[in-house]
This record gives structure tokens, sequence and C-alpha cells, in this order.
């Protein structure tokens, strides 16, 4: 277990990278926004291109934020599981857990 942790640390994995193969929901739905986005660019004039560039733009670190937010709070709610289960409701290590 410490290699993955140490892998982590180096950035020799990222959970971030994420392989997508056809058929993929996450990959579709990527495709159809790119696509929406397209065909909406191509009705708007250039200030509205350079206001919807500032929205995509925030929304995008939005996204960023929150999903950070979400992997931390997920990461925390394992590492809660995992003390849990190690531990009996009086805080101490069960002996059949040594």
């Amino acid at each position: 277990m410490p290699r993955l942790l140490q892998d982590l640390y180096q950035g020799k994995i990222n959970p971030l990278d994420i392989r997508l193969e056809d058929g993929n929901p996450y990959k579709r739905m990527t495709e159809e926004v790119s696509e929406h986005e397209e065909e909406l660019l191509d009705l708007l004039t250039e200030k509205e291109k350079e206001l919807f560039a500032k929205l995509t733009t925030d929304h995008g670190e939005f996204k960023y934020l929150s999903g950070e937010e979400k992997f931390i709070q997920g990461f925390k709610m394992g590492a809660r599981f995992i003390i849990e289960i190690l531990y009996e409701h009086d805080g101490k290590l069960t002996d059949k857990n040594r």
C-alpha cells in the first residue's frame, strides 16, 4: 500500500486521468456538449461569444473546485469507514484487527 501513496504523491497516477471507451456515457455526453457549443457559437455575435467564453471559463473553474471538494470529502469518508471498521465503539483497536 505505501507504493500507492508514493505513486500518487509523485504524480505517477492521476485520479482525474479517465480512460473513455466508445459507448461510455461520460464520453458520449462530452461529445454532445461540444457539438451543442459549436452550434451555439455559430449563432452568436462576437460580443456574445466573448461573454460565452467567460461563462464557460467560470463554469469550468467552478466544476474543478466542486470536483476537488467532492474528492476530498470522499477521501475523508473512506478514512472514516476504515477507522470505524478497525476500531470498536470505545475507540480501542480490536484484537482481531491487529
